[in-house]
Formats: C-alpha cells, sequence, structure tokens
C-alpha cells in the first residue's frame, strides 16, 4: 500500500471506532500511519480494506490490531486443505508411479511438492506399503507447512529477510 492508500483507509478505520481515536494527537496518527504504511508496504490498499471492511462488521467495542487484519488478509486466500492435498497425490501415484516420480511430482502444487520432498519423495512414497501412515505423516507434515507459511505470510516481506533494503522505514521506531 501506498502512503496516501494507508491514509484513505487509516481515515475510514478512525470513522468507525471514532471513540477510540478521538483524542489521537498528530503526532500520534503520524506513527500510526508510518508504521502502517510499513506493515502493509508490500499488500495491495484493496485487500487490506476488505480485511477491515470485515473486521469493522464483527469487531464492536475496539478496533482491531494490525495482527488480526494480517491474519484476516492471510486466510482469504484459497488454500488446498490436507486432503485434497492428500487425494492430489494419489491421484498422481496412480497416474505416474514409481517409473514416472520425476512427471509425478511435477503434477502436483507446490506445498504437496514439499510435503512428498519431506516424506522422501515421490518414487518413495510410491514403494510404501502402509498408505494409513504414509496418510498420517503426510497430513501432519501438511498441517506444520500451512501453520509456518500462514505466519510467514503475516510478516512483511522485507522484515523476514533481514530490512537491508528497507532499514530506513525502520527509522520511526527508534525516534521519540
Amino acid at each position: 500500500m501506498t502512503r496516501d492508500e494507508t491514509i484513505n483507509i487509516l481515515r475510514k478505520f478512525k470513522s468507525a471506532y471514532r471513540n477510540f481515536y478521538k483524542d489521537l494527537t498528530e503526532s500520534e496518527a503520524k506513527d500510526m500511519i508510518d508504521l502502517w504504511e510499513i506493515m502493509f508496504a508490500d499488500i495491495d490498499s484493496k485487500s487490506v480494506g476488505l480485511a477491515i471492511m470485515n473486521l469493522i462488521a464483527t469487531k464492536k467495542d475496539f478496533p482491531p490490531s494490525i495482527a488480526e487484519i494480517l491474519e484476516v488478509i492471510s486466510n482469504s486466500d484459497k488454500n488446498l486443505t490436507g486432503g485434497q492435498a492428500w487425494q492430489e497425490t494419489i491421484t498422481a501415484m496412480r497416474n505416474y508411479g514409481y517409473y514416472k516420480a520425476a512427471d509425478g511430482i511435477k503434477s502436483l502444487s507446490p506445498i504437496t511438492q514439499e510435503v512428498i520432498k519431506q516424506m522422501g519423495g515421490f518414487a518413495e512414497l510410491c514403494k510404501s506399503e502402509n498408505p494409513e501412515l504414509n496418510r498420517a505423516h503426510f497430513l501432519k507434515i501438511f498441517e506444520s507447512l500451512i501453520e509456518q507459511a500462514k505466519e510467514k505470510k503475516q510478516i512483511p516481506k522485507y522484515l523476514q529477510i533481514g530490512c537491508e533494503t528497507n532499514s530506513c522505514k525502520l527509522s520511526f521506531l527508534t525516534q521519540s
């Protein structure tokens, strides 16, 4: 989001929670804009706006936190369920089998590929004779990866990589 988009969204936010922001000073408002601009820098304003509208409709007394907004945004993506990913794997195993493992793994979604990689690879999964155990192990790894991805998605990209290129944006944190 750009700074202007951030200001526009925060105006709507302030309108929804008028009593909460009534004593906000100009300095506090600037700090809030700076923080929101940083935290939502790599997210389009439409996604942020939709998340805020959903939260405004459900939260009565207090405005939602940045973390709550990021959680709504990250949950808005249509993710593959563990069951769907397992079915995708079974279908690929039937269609490609052990001898065409390279083609089989390519046919899968990225997260399913990662799960299978952690399980020892497509060929190993095809050779296994314990489908119930494989399914349970697959689902456990899948849920773990989904949770990691969800947490990572909530953190702005430049904070994930160490802020080298955006260190100037973080200067407001050290100013008093």
